[in-house]
Formats: C-alpha cells, structure tokens, sequence
C-alpha cells in the first residue's frame, strides 16, 4: 500500500476503480499485503513504472 501512495499516478487510477467495484477493494488490499504491485490488473504499470 505505501508504494501505492509514492505513487500517485498509480493510486488515482485505483482509486477510481474502487469506486466503480467497491466489492474488489478488500480483496486487491489482501493481494497488495502478498504481491505488492504484481496485481494482474496493474501489472503493465509495474514493469514501465520502476518500483
């Protein structure tokens, strides 16, 4: 999560997704706990954006 926040780019776009599937907001917080930026959806973001 706190990679989340040094990136705000990366966050905003989440955040959007958040609001249009609430039900996905507790399960992409228990991935980001294992794979901390390896979330399919975001995986594209990870490779191009150095973490």
């Amino acid at each position: 999560m706190l990679k989340y926040i040094m990136f705000p780019g990366m966050l905003h776009c989440n955040m959007l997704k958040y609001l249009m599937f609430p039900g996905m907001l507790h399960c992409n917080m228990l991935k980001y706990i294992i794979f901390p930026g390896m979330l399919h959806c975001n995986m594209l973001k990870s490779m191009y954006a150095p973490l």
